[in-house]
């Protein structure tokens, strides 16, 4: 009998928090762009004085099972913000993981994890 769940793809699910106004969001897997989303943030007041912009957005795709190296670069509207950072992950076939990208408040550090 063939192992049928050896052909199941793994779900790597997107999750972003932000402070962009717009930006947009890339994703390679081994290289090849698979993913791309434009990211925007709603403006909160806070006192009426201070205006932030923070913003959650979550997606998912499907992935061969196997180890992959995921990159994910986000580019501002204004250019003024071009990072990209890579992580390394194993999928088990029908399984799924969560690629979290979080920024500082500033949006200079961009942190990834793969859970």
């Amino acid at each position: 009998m063939p192992n049928h769940q050896a052909l199941l793809p793994s779900t790597l699910r997107i999750s972003v928090e932000h402070h962009f106004g717009a930006a947009q969001l890339s994703v390679w897997v081994d290289g090849k762009l698979t993913y791309s989303f434009l990211l925007n943030g709603a403006v909160k007041k806070r006192m009426l004085l201070f205006k932030g912009v923070q913003r959650y957005f979550s997606d998912s795709l499907e992935v061969a099972g196997g180890e992959h190296l995921i990159r994910v670069r986000v580019l501002s509207a204004d250019n003024s913000y071009d990072q990209s950072a890579s992580i390394r992950g194993s999928f088990a076939p029908g399984s799924e993981k969560i690629l979290t990208t979080q920024f500082d408040k500033n949006n200079r550090s961009m942190r990834l994890s793969l859970q």
